[in-house]
């Protein structure tokens, strides 16, 4: 393993940590410009794990003597080159999207809630009304729809005028059922 404080004088190699970090950071930096900003967006439970593996890395790296710089890179490397992957098969099948990714579930549809979908979603009635107070609802009666989305957040539909329904692209993928 290299070993930066063995050619540091003592003193200096208090630095190491601030050394590597500074590293990681350059790299993951450089490999989001190049991966895209999507790297970070938790927008699928392969994306969140992938964000969680890279902090435990450097994590690993800074802290500890047994994870050096060169396979610490090499690690964040390999998972943003298995995130390009996996997002790049993602794209081209819908299988295996759906095996991946979890759906979105619909939590309420024009006034109506869905209590089921609520506990599938470990959601409370007063979650939900929190998510509405702040979309500005002001009458649950004109929300349209209230969807639980991939990425733990929760979007508020609310009825427009001079609009018959919810798109069909708005929906796309949404279960009515968890």
């Amino acid at each position: 393993m290299f070993d930066i404080t063995s050619m540091l004088p003592e003193p200096l190699a208090l630095f190491q940590p601030v050394y590597e970090a500074a590293i990681l950071t350059a790299l993951v930096v450089a490999l989001t410009r190049i991966n895209g900003l999507k790297s970070f967006a938790v927008m699928s439970s392969f994306d969140f794990a992938a964000t969680i593996a890279i902090g435990s890395t450097i994590a690993s790296v800074i802290t500890s003597k047994e994870t050096g710089l060169l396979v610490g890179g090499l690690a964040i490397i390999a998972i943003f080159l298995i995130q390009k992957i996996i997002t790049e098969i993602r794209k081209r099948s819908d299988r295996f999207a759906s095996a991946i990714d979890t759906s979105p579930l619909l939590l309420m549809q024009d006034g109506e809630i869905f209590y089921e979908n609520l506990n599938a979603a470990n959601i409370t009635e007063g979650d939900l009304a929190a998510r509405m107070r702040m979309a500005s609802v002001q009458d649950p009666a004109n929300v349209q729809a209230v969807i639980f989305e991939t990425t733990g957040e929760i979007s508020v539909l609310q009825r427009q005028p001079n609009r018959s329904g919810l798109e069909d692209l708005l929906l796309k993928g949404v279960r009515r059922t968890p």
